[in-house]
């Protein structure tokens, strides 16, 4: 699809832009003259499906960890506090508490390049809904409070006590999660598709390379541990400016890195048992 440039649109941007039709978005999502790549393989929305992964792996893991102490056959049960079930261990609360901050800073690193650096460069063109900046705040508070609860999570050794506390936060994670699905998907529907329509890939560039340069080789792995092989070869080919040494020696080991050493303390979660330490790899940006 051309990008139509409109003179006055660079003077003034759109307030609201016009809504896109179906066809329209369709048209913006695909390849073309402007945009080398289809919307799914862009930063942003890549971004989104790194931050989805993570919520998805974390909710199966405190509904594991919840089933095993609470006794329940489902989440639910779990929320209702039924069933009775073996103590929490000290090492789910370790993996727990070295897990969030992780997760935390994930999010909040997407946030804070949106916000500094992504929405003032789109509202050069067009404004966006004030939701979408007042979401992150909501979003961030309630990550708060639930980083507390992880934060002063113990095993105490009664069963009882220890369901009704993974009870509690996995209720309040539940809400949490959905907050955040319904914000990535506004901006997914319709954040993304006016962007492409706005810009070029050559002018959204500049302000990619300054988000990618923020990012650690953790990150890296990070966004690209969701993706398929075929994916993140697409991803780093298109999307990353680097030189092909660093890409291939430093860059495209990091998805494996991060499940052997961050994606391992959800893993073990899910299935009960603690992994021994990766060891040579926890080293991600030395």
């Amino acid at each position: 699809m051309t990008t139509t440039k409109d003179p006055a649109a660079a003077a003034a941007p759109l307030d609201p832009p016009p809504k896109l039709t179906e066809e329209e978005i369709d048209a913006c999502m695909a390849t073309g003259p402007d945009w080398p790549h289809p919307g799914k393989m862009d930063g942003w929305f890549k971004s989104h499906q790194a931050l989805r992964a993570d919520m998805k792996d974390l909710a199966e893991a405190l509904e594991a960890v919840a089933a095993g102490i609470c006794g329940a056959s489902s989440a639910d049960d779990v929320i209702a506090g039924t069933g009775g079930g073996v103590p929490l261990e000290k090492w789910q609360v370790a993996n727990l508490q070295k897990y969030w901050p992780i997760f935390y800073r994930s999010m909040v690193m997407h946030h804070d390049h949106e916000e500094k650096l992504f929405f003032p460069f789109l509202e050069t063109k067009f404004k966006l809904p004030p939701k979408m900046t007042a979401d992150h705040k909501a979003l961030i508070a309630s990550m708060d409070a639930i980083g507390k609860q992880i934060e002063g999570l113990t095993a105490s050794g009664k069963a009882p006590d220890d369901c009704a506390s993974i009870a509690n936060l996995l209720a309040d994670f539940k809400v949490m999660r959905e907050l955040v699905e319904v914000h990535l998907k506004e901006e997914d529907d319709e954040g993304l598709p006016l962007m492409r329509k706005y810009f070029t890939f050559k002018e959204t560039k500049p302000i990619e390379n300054k988000i990618v340069a923020d990012l650690t080789l953790r990150d890296i792995g990070w966004i690209l541990r969701p993706m398929d092989k075929v994916d993140r070869k697409l991803f780093l080919g298109t999307i990353i400016d680097a030189p092909a040494p660093v890409k291939a020696l430093l860059m495209a080991p990091q998805p494996e890195k991060y499940i052997a050493n961050v994606q391992v303390l959800i893993n073990d979660l899910k299935a009960g048992a603690k992994t021994k330490p990766a060891g040579l790899f926890a080293c991600f940006s030395c």
